[in-house]
C-alpha cells in the first residue's frame, strides 16, 4: 500500500536473499532506513549496498510515480562518480560510520498505485514456510511472537491460524510450546500487553484504536485486559509513562510517532 509497509516486508523477508538487515527507524517528521551486514567478518561490497540504497529511492519513485527524493543519504565511503549518484538521489551522499538513507514520513505514507494485496497474498505464505525453515533454530515462542506482531493488527489471531503460518499442525505448535514452558494463551498475552504499553508510551493513538491493533473485537475487551495485566486503565497508563513538570515538559506534552523494530511490523 506504501513505501513503508513495503520496506517493512523487505525487511522482514530480507535474510532469504543477503546476510544483510534494514533497521526502519520512524518519528513524526521522517523514516530512516539503515543497512546492516550480519556478517561481521566479510562486509560487503560498496558495490551492492550502494545498489541496495538506490533500490530504495527507485522503489518509492516506481510505486508513487512522484520523483521524491530523500532527505540524507549517508555512506561509509563516496560513490564513483560522486556527481552522477547526486543526480540520481537528488540529495549529497555525506559521509557517515553507517549505510542510512533518510525519507519525510508524508513520502513514505504515500499510496503506492502499484499496490497488488492478491499477489501479496499468494506469495506470502511460501515466504513464511522459507523464513521459518531459516529460523529452525529459533525457539518456537519467539516464531510465535513473530507471527503476532504481524497478524494482531488485522483481527483476533487463532492458535491454528499461527500454526498454519508457521508450517506446522496445532497440536505439534502446542506440544512444542509446552516443552518450552509457556503456552500460546500466554504468548498472546505477553505480546498484546507489550504492545499495547509502546502504543501508549509512544503514540497518540486512542485506545479504543489500540485495542483493534491488538486484535481485540471492541474497545471494553481491551480496557478490561489491560487492567487485569497492568491494575490500570490505558489512559492512566499513558499519562504515567509521560515526563512530569520536573523534567521540563507538560503530562500532556505531545508523545512521538511509534517506532518498529519491527514487525519490526507491521
Amino acid at each position: 500500500p506504501n513505501f513503508l509497509v513495503a520496506k517493512q516486508r523487505i525487511a522482514r523477508y530480507n535474510r532469504l536473499v543477503a546476510p544483510m538487515r534494514l533497521i526502519i527507524q520512524e518519528d513524526k517528521d521522517s523514516v530512516t532506513l539503515e543497512l546492516a551486514w550480519l556478517d561481521a567478518n566479510h562486509p560487503p561490497p560498496h558495490s551492492l549496498v550502494m545498489l541496495e540504497l538506490l533500490f530504495f529511492v527507485a522503489l518509492i519513485r516506481l510505486g508513487t510515480r512522484e520523483h521524491i527524493r530523500p532527505l540524507q543519504l549517508l555512506t561509509p565511503l563516496q560513490p564513483r562518480p560522486e556527481p552522477a549518484y547526486e543526480d540520481f538521489f537528488g540529495v549529497h551522499c555525506a559521509r557517515g560510520k553507517t549505510h542510512r538513507i533518510v525519507f519525510k514520513r508524508t513520502d513514505a505514507l504515500r499510496p503506492f498505485l502499484t499496490s497488488n494485496p492478491g499477489l501479496w497474498t499468494a506469495f506470502e505464505p511460501e515466504l513464511r514456510t522459507r523464513l521459518a525453515e531459516l529460523d529452525a533454530c529459533v525457539s518456537t515462542g519467539a516464531r510465535v511472537r513473530a507471527a503476532l506482531l504481524e497478524a494482531l493488527p488485522g483481527g483476533p489471531v487463532a492458535m491454528a491460524g499461527v500454526a498454519s503460518g508457521l508450517a506446522m499442525s496445532q497440536r505439534t505448535l502446542q506440544r512444542q510450546l509446552e516443552a518450552e514452558g509457556t503456552s500460546y494463551a500466554r504468548l498472546l498475552k505477553e505480546t498484546r500487553e507489550a504492545l499495547a504499553r509502546h502504543y501508549l508510551n509512544n503514540t497518540r493513538l486512542p485506545s479504543a484504536e489500540i485495542s483493534f491493533l491488538l486484535g481485540f473485537e471492541e474497545p471494553n475487551s481491551f480496557f478490561r485486559a489491560f487492567r487485569d495485566w497492568t491494575g490500570l486503565s490505558p489512559e492512566q497508563a499513558r499519562l504515567r509513562a509521560q515526563p512530569g513538570p520536573s523534567q521540563g515538559h507538560s503530562a500532556r506534552s505531545n508523545v512521538p510517532s511509534m517506532t518498529r523494530s519491527q514487525h519490526e511490523s507491521p
